[in-house]
């Protein structure tokens, strides 16, 4: 699951098992071809993340 993300070898051992497992479920997408393991989670990749784990809906309001 993991191998499609050109920085894979950059997920800590410790992690690897339970980013492998959010990708699966579909809550981990990653973007530019990795996961960007070494940078900071912005307050929106959270909120997306924490809206799909609990079955929310999220999108643009208009």
């Amino acid at each position: 699951m993991l191998t499609s993300f050109k920085d894979t070898a950059d997920i800590s051992s410790y992690a690897r098992e339970s980013v492998a497992a959010l990708v699966k479920a579909g809550y981990l997408e990653g973007y530019d071809g990795g996961v960007h393991p070494n940078q900071p989670m912005t307050r929106v990749q959270a909120a997306v993340m924490i809206a799909g784990v609990l079955g929310l809906k999220y999108g643009l309001i208009r």
